[in-house]
């Protein structure tokens, strides 16, 4: 699936939301958010059977999608198998959209900073000419 840079709706698995992170009080929900279950990933079995380790790692990857989108988008993007695998996949996509929406937000920021600065210069040697002209 390829991605629009400058979308602000995330679309997976039939799933389309909202997500603007140039929208604070939505970004401070991320930044707490992975936080949070940054702690509770750390505590994911490691050891034992495989099947609960994964199933572990479904549910988490399940809530991590409830609380950033809503509740109950979680399965509906990493889909009611209990595949952990499916949940990579659901995720990357979801970080590659938060790092392309980043970088969009970063160059209009400096295309607006830089198309400022060149237009206070000519204004500015505008005014030097003048002077010396």
């Amino acid at each position: 699936m390829s991605q629009d840079t400058n979308s602000k709706i995330f679309k997976y698995n039939d799933v389309e939301i909202e997500f603007d992170l140039s929208d604070a009080d939505i970004l401070e929900k991320y930044e707490n958010i992975f936080d949070e279950m940054g702690e509770k990933e750390k505590k994911l079995p490691k050891t034992g059977k495989q099947s609960e380790i994964i199933r572990a790692q479904y549910n988490w990857f399940v809530e991590v999608f409830d609380k950033l989108l809503g509740e109950g988008i979680g399965k509906k993007v990493c889909g009611e198998k209990c595949s952990v695998a499916n949940c990579y996949d659901a995720y990357e996509y979801f970080l590659s959209f938060v790092a392309n929406q980043k970088l969009a937000l970063t160059n209009r920021a400096l295309s607006i900073s830089n198309s400022y600065s060149n237009r206070a210069q000519r204004r500015a040697s505008a005014k030097s000419k003048k002077k010396n002209g």
